[in-house]
């Protein structure tokens, strides 16, 4: 006969559950906010600042793969070494939210002239060219973002208390999967924009 325990009788704390899932995804929720919010506010912007320079930003040029990939790698690390460089400040896990909106401005103000130019066609060629690669880029930023948080709040944490010694190391082997990852990204992005630009045509 099985033994009678008295955790057989205890009812699973939902609430606290679901706080702890909340808990472990909340740098992910805030980083997606932020960059929901990027996409309004550069949506609006092209809605409402439309003109000759935003046109020349948003178009996919006919470029050599080369020169794509170089320009991509440009910007996606540059970001990445941002969002690095704010791990090691005190404060940075107060102001790395800025990046994903900035990111989500310029994603948004994209889609908006595809949209507004070439109606459904525009936003089924956005959905293609843009939309896919700046979520795998973004992906990976999050990722970094939350990195970079950690690492402040426990220099933070260190700084406050002089005898506890931060151990680096996980961080920086993080940051070296996610820095190949953002390689990547930007290779992906290169490759299928410029065969996707070769093909689709609005």
């Amino acid at each position: 006969m099985k033994d009678i325990n008295i955790d057989d009788f205890v009812v699973p704390d939902k609430k606290a559950d679901f706080a702890e899932r909340i808990d472990n995804f909340k740098s992910a929720i805030i980083t997606s906010i932020y960059y929901a919010l990027g996409l309004f506010l550069g949506s609006e912007i092209y809605r409402l600042c439309a003109g000759k320079f935003l046109e020349n930003f948003t178009k996919v040029q006919q470029n050599t793969l080369q020169s794509l990939f170089f320009s991509n790698f440009l910007m996606y690390f540059s970001v990445f070494l941002l969002v690095l460089f704010l791990g090691f400040c005190l404060f940075g896990n107060h102001i790395i939210n800025i990046i994903p909106a900035a990111i989500g401005i310029t994603t948004g103000i994209k889609v908006s002239y595809y949209f507004i130019n070439f109606s459904v066609k525009g936003v089924g060629y956005a959905m293609i060219i843009v939309i896919p690669y700046a979520a795998l880029f973004v992906s990976c930023l999050a990722l970094s973002i939350e990195t970079s948080s950690n690492l402040s709040k426990s220099l933070l944490e260190s700084a406050k208390s002089q005898n506890k010694i931060l151990d680096t190391k996980p961080y920086f082997k993080r940051y070296l999967i996610l820095g190949i990852c953002i390689i990547i990204s930007a290779a992906l992005n290169s490759i299928m924009t410029y065969l996707m630009a070769n093909i689709v045509t609005i």
